[in-house]
């Protein structure tokens, strides 16, 4: 897509051109200072400043909270995963509420294995979904807003986890903390008991605690290896 975009730089779609931007800002917030003086001849805070301008402005072009384009989600997801330290905790915990209504308004808390989708375009809207999921729990929690009701109410699997070493580790190792947490929650005071009892929570738990170490396994050996 990106490819793409870049070799017809006068008709870039909006969505894809707020994804773009987006992808410029963490690329930027990833460097330290002297790297981004070395490579841009120009000091990180400005090149931050200019590139988060750009991302809202590119999200404000394409009407992301009215858009039902997934690309446009996504660069929005991006931006929020970008900016999450720059706002105040309750205010970035509103903008995260938001992704989660645009998500459900576009359908992807259910997942689309069971709407007859595309293999790719299922696993996109479950990557999609899951960031969401983490962001508005990461938010929820710096505000102190407890465990958000809305997350025992989707269908969406989790993305696909490939065998080995890949760059989605890091990313599948925040989903599964995310399942982990919802479903510890549904385990709570009041609910043990219709969902097993503590026999049946510790069977989850211990379950989900394998899954997690064995990705953190897959993530050593990606480091190993690269």
């Amino acid at each position: 897509m990106i490819l793409e975009a870049t070799s017809d730089m006068d008709h870039i779609p909006k969505p894809t051109e707020a994804l773009m931007f987006v992808i410029y800002l963490l690329s930027i917030g990833s460097l330290k200072d002297d790297e981004c003086e070395n490579t841009f001849n120009e000091p990180r805070g400005i090149l931050l400043s200019r590139y988060s301008h750009a991302t809202q402005q590119a999200l404000i072009n394409v009407k992301y909270i009215k858009s039902l384009n997934l690309t446009t989600l996504q660069a929005y997801c991006l931006f929020l995963l970008a900016a999450r330290k720059h706002y105040d905790a309750h205010a970035f915990w509103i903008l995260t509420g938001s992704a989660v209504r645009i998500g459900q308004r576009l359908g992807i808390h259910r997942d689309g294995s069971s709407l007859s989708l595309s293999p790719f375009d299922t696993e996109m809207r479950r990557r999609v979904w899951w960031q969401i999921v983490f962001l508005d729990g990461f938010a929820a929690k710096l505000c102190g807003a407890g465990y958000p009701a809305w997350l025992a109410k989707f269908d969406t699997k989790l993305p696909l986890i490939i065998a080995g070493a890949t760059e989605m580790l890091f990313c599948c190792i925040r989903y599964e903390v995310s399942q982990a947490i919802r479903k510890a929650n549904r385990f709570g005071d009041g609910h043990r008991e219709a969902h097993g009892g503590p026999s049946t929570f510790l069977q989850v738990q211990t379950s989900l605690l394998k899954r997690i170490k064995r990705l953190m396994n897959w993530k050593q050996d990606f480091r190993t290896s690269t």
